[in-house]
C-alpha cells in the first residue's frame, strides 16, 4: 500500500511525464512532407531540398535526401500549409585531413534559386506525398 506522499509523488512525476511528452510532440501547425530527388533517374543522396514561401515569409523548410532518394520533412522540420518554390542544391564532398570539406553543387546552381524555381508545390493540412522531382544535367 502506497502512503499518501508515494501517491502525490507518482501523479506528479506522471503529470510531468504527460507534460513533457505533449510538448515534445508538438509542431506549431507545420505539416509532414515527403518526396524523392532524382538526377538523371540516379538518388541525389545527401541534395538539400529547400521548400522558399511565394508568401516571403523567412521560414525555410529542408530536408536531406537519403541514400534511397528520398526526403521527409516532419515535426518541426515539416513545413506550413500553403504554396513554396522548390529549389535543391546537391553538395559535392571531398575528405581533406580527414575532414569532410563541400566542394561546390553538382547541380551547378540549376535548380538553386527560387526566382528561376523550377517548380512549386502547395502543401496542404495532413500528410503530403509529393511527385518526385526528376532533375537533369547534361
Amino acid at each position: 500500500m502506497l502512503s499518501d506522499v508515494q501517491r502525490v509523488t507518482c501523479l506528479a512525476v506522471s503529470m510531468i511525464g504527460l507534460a513533457l511528452n505533449a510538448g515534445c510532440s508538438r509542431t506549431d501547425g507545420r505539416q509532414y512532407v515527403t518526396g524523392m530527388v532524382k538526377v538523371n533517374g540516379e538518388s541525389a543522396a545527401r541534395a538539400q531540398v529547400y521548400f522558399v514561401p511565394l508568401d516571403g515569409s523567412p521560414a525555410r523548410p529542408s530536408a536531406e535526401v537519403a541514400p534511397d532518394g528520398s526526403f521527409a520533412m516532419k515535426g518541426l522540420d515539416g513545413a506550413k500549409p500553403g504554396e513554396y518554390y522548390v529549389t535543391i542544391v546537391w553538395p559535392e564532398y571531398e575528405v581533406n585531413g580527414g575532414e569532410e570539406v563541400q566542394l561546390g553543387d553538382r547541380l551547378q546552381g540549376r535548380y538553386a534559386d527560387a526566382q528561376k524555381a523550377f517548380t512549386k508545390v502547395t502543401i496542404v493540412t495532413g500528410k503530403n506525398y509529393l511527385a518526385p522531382f526528376e532533375l537533369t544535367l547534361p
